[in-house]
């Protein structure tokens, strides 16, 4: 999958974070949700997020 928001488009990659696998692009950091992964991330804790917070630019 491209990241919509890169010009050109950068590839996503992977995370998973307690069991929730999100996508991240490896370019500028964006995040992209499927249906239901944001509402269980919500309940996790700011350090449970580390891997996924990681790429942030």
């Amino acid at each position: 999958m491209k990241c919509p928001k890169c010009d050109p488009p950068a590839e996503l990659e992977s995370v998973v974070v307690h069991e929730v696998e999100v996508d991240r692009c490896s370019s500028c950091g964006g995040i992209w949700f499927d249906r239901s992964e944001l509402g269980r991330l919500i309940e996790l804790e700011e350090q449970d997020l580390a891997p996924l917070l990681a790429g942030k630019p």
